[in-house]
């Protein structure tokens, strides 16, 4: 099965059942063929060894599913394969280090998956609209913004610019077509939960691939409300039980497990003593100089990546756009709003 061109789809056109078959059969083969492809990334004959060439990989799937007809026999293959390209490109990004890579080379690769979760998000919030979109303009849209490999030469020049956001998609008409089906509640919470997932996994990756640590988790008001909730205080009166529990009885330990349950645990607190013993050596020592503490602390130390050098600007630009990711879908999947 050919892909479809692009630039000209045909929405009012549905497929048959015939065609979805082979649609089908085309997706998986394609996805498969990508999967093996990473699984042999590191190998030194392997086709995809950079994160470029892995992104590469999901252009001819990408075109299929954006040229599928968004009608009732066909929008729910659309659906479970777009949802299936964004779990699985984002999941793979997070299998490549680039670390290693020039300072110029990790730019373009970073930009690079920007621009295809730029493509993925406005995909999915034209799903939302209930309209079908050219993916060629999305491309040109996000390109525009997030300089793909083939014009390298412009990621110095959009790093250093504003760290403002791309330009949203145009809103949909006040009258989706009928024929176009909604998304329904149930996947919109499943898809919200993934590119919720997808973007602070990503932004992570990101910053290890700069060298700079992660921001700190902070617990959403949910995780709070629920562990507050399991808090006794919390528990009304009347739920609170006023069954005494019975007593167990107690065991006799044999004489011999005895002893030798306190060889171990002597065993353990030795081993506890010399690892603090050895962790605080150096701060315990008056007579050591500062220098004399620090050379030995770097012959103990393990070897460690160096962190690269990267710009406030640049890194500023990165969180920005990385913190953003699926800005355009999120606010269609915003809870109040499914």
């Amino acid at each position: 099965m050919a892909p479809p061109s692009p630039s000209a789809p045909s929405p009012e056109r549905p497929l048959s059942t015939r065609q979805i078959s082979r649609l089908v059969n085309y997706l998986d083969d394609n996805l498969l063929s990508i999967v093996r492809a990473y699984q042999k990334r590191h190998e030194p004959q392997a086709s995809v060894r950079t994160l470029r060439a892995y992104l590469d990989l999901w252009k001819p799937c990408v075109e299929v599913i954006a040229a599928t007809p968004l009608h009732q026999e066909s929008v729910p293959v659309r659906d479970t394969y777009l949802f299936r390209v964004l779990s699985e490109m984002t999941e793979g990004v997070r299998g490549f280090d680039i670390t290693s890579a020039s300072a110029k080379e990790a730019d373009m690769e970073l930009m690079y998956v920007l621009y295809w979760m730029d493509v993925l998000d406005k995909l999915w919030a034209a799903r939302f609209h209930q309209r079908h979109v050219s993916l060629r303009e999305i491309q040109d849209e996000s390109k525009a913004t997030f300089p793909t490999p083939t014009e390298a030469s412009r990621v110095p020049e959009v790093l250093a610019s504003a760290t403002s956001l791309g330009s949203p998609v145009s809103e949909a008409e006040a009258d989706p077509p009928a024929s176009v089906p909604k998304y329904s509640v149930t996947d919109s919470i499943r898809l919200r939960d993934e590119m919720l997932d997808a973007k602070e996994q990503l932004f992570g990756w990101m910053r290890d691939q700069l060298g700079v640590p992660r921001p700190p988790v902070m617990e959403d008001a949910w995780t709070e409300s629920l562990r507050a909730m399991d808090e006794p205080e919390n528990v009304p009166p009347n739920e609170m039980s006023t069954e005494r529990p019975l007593a167990e009885p107690a065991l006799t330990m044999p004489r011999e497990e005895k002893e030798e349950d306190e060889e171990e645990e002597t065993v353990m607190e030795t081993s506890t003593d010399r690892h603090y013993a050895q962790l605080f050596k150096h701060k315990l020592d008056p007579d050591a100089s500062d220098e004399e503490e620090d050379e030995a602390a770097e012959e103990e130390a393990p070897p460690m990546k160096r962190a690269k050098a990267t710009d406030k600007t640049h890194l500023a630009f990165w969180d920005t756009h990385f913190a953003s990711l699926f800005a355009r879908s999120l606010h269609h999947l915003r809870p109040d709003a499914v």
